[in-house]
């Protein structure tokens, strides 16, 4: 089914035909609190970030204990971290705060292709470039985030049927949610799981079955027992198995 969006923030930039089918497995961290208390510390880092001029939103988080977030580059579309605001939230209340300086860049290259069905000219997605963007906030600001925590990586390759976990926020209501559970095969106790990934590329395609929704690119991928993050969310669905019912696919990049 669709979940329908607030329009309070706009989504990234992406194709909004992405849905959930059946049930929306998403959980607030207010339910998890007392069942999942490592889940939901571990999801406090997550924030939403979006844009000043266009207000297009996505995830980034705190990664490593200095002053260093992460987010996909086609969040932070415009290259300049000083045209978003990062807003991190939890029991205690909400703390918005500006980024400062961008440390690292790698866009998703694009090729023109011809569409002979269409007869025109699209654009298309090579594989080529890691899609994340790392940057600073301001460094007056930085304290203020620090309560929140952060998250490590997880360097080793990622193997068929890990458990894993996806931290994102409900675009209804700016609430934060946790994909834990796929019921796509009847057990709503089902673990999110990676489904495949490219083995031969250390830094390829990882493809898991987690819900989520247009707005949540850019959130961690975090492995369950570790809860050390194994990719990055680029929150690209595989739209055949959504057609047909079957459990959804999103990928991120390792």
């Amino acid at each position: 089914m669709r979940i329908p969006i607030r329009s309070s923030h706009s989504v990234e930039n992406l194709n909004l035909r992405r849905v959930i089918t059946g049930i929306d497995d998403r959980t607030p961290v207010e339910k998890l609190a007392k069942t999942d208390p490592l889940k939901v510390l571990h999801a406090k880092p997550v924030a939403q970030i979006y844009n000043k001029h266009t207000n297009v939103a996505g995830i980034a988080w705190r990664v490593g204990a200095g002053n260093h977030l992460i987010t996909n580059a086609h969040v932070l579309s415009s290259g300049n971290p000083r045209d978003y605001t990062i807003e991190f939230n939890d029991d205690r209340g909400r703390v918005a705060v500006e980024g400062d300086k961008l440390l690292a860049y790698s866009p998703r290259q694009q090729v023109q292709v011809y569409d002979p069905v269409k007869r025109v000219m699209s654009w298309k997605y090579t594989g080529a470039g890691l899609d994340y963007a790392l940057f600073s906030i301001k460094p007056e600001q930085f304290k203020s985030v620090e309560r929140f925590g952060y998250l490590g990586l997880d360097v080793r390759q990622p193997h068929i049927g890990q458990e894993i976990y996806l931290p994102q926020y409900n675009y209804e209501n700016d609430k934060k949610v946790i994909s834990i559970y796929d019921d796509a095969r009847g057990n709503p106790q089902e673990p999110c799981k990676i489904r495949n990934f490219d083995r031969y590329n250390p830094v390829g395609s990882v493809q898991y079955t987690c819900d989520s929704l247009p707005g949540s690119s850019g959130s961690p991928v975090i492995d369950s027992n570790t809860n050390k993050v194994v990719a990055l969310n680029n929150g690209r669905n595989d739209e055949q198995k959504l057609m047909s019912h079957q459990s959804c696919t999103t990928y991120g990049r390792k």
